[in-house]
């Protein structure tokens, strides 16, 4: 499969609908997400009590974090955008790109889920 094919079989992220699949906290106005130090039962059973946090935090800026706020589940990653060029004007610009670029990190890490 060439490298053509593959863009041209890959899912366009701004028809997806993306929904959060890990944990987070706001603080000081800001975004914060939580992820599990360890997912074998194992370890989260002798391990994580001998621990300080049982999560490892993701400090969002403030556009990781307005975005994060606009994932609900219902709202296409192309609605989003048009809102960051409204919150944030030119300083987000190229918004289409940074935005695809943003979701498909998060979907990789699997912090989101896309539908």
């Amino acid at each position: 499969m060439t490298k053509k094919q593959r863009l041209e079989d890959a899912p366009n992220v701004l028809t997806m609908t993306p929904s959060h699949a890990i944990d987070f906290i706001e603080q000081d106005d800001r975004v914060i997400i939580l992820l599990p130090k360890y997912k074998n039962k194992f370890l989260q059973k002798h391990l994580l009590p001998r621990m300080k946090s049982p999560h490892n935090k993701i400090h969002l800026d403030e556009f990781g974090t307005f975005v994060w706020k606009h994932i609900d589940g219902k709202r296409q990653v192309s609605d989003i955008a048009p809102l960051l060029r409204e919150e944030f004007g030119k300083d987000i610009e190229p918004v289409y790109e940074r935005l695809g670029m943003f979701i498909n990190m998060l979907a990789q890490r699997k912090l989101i889920d896309l539908q």
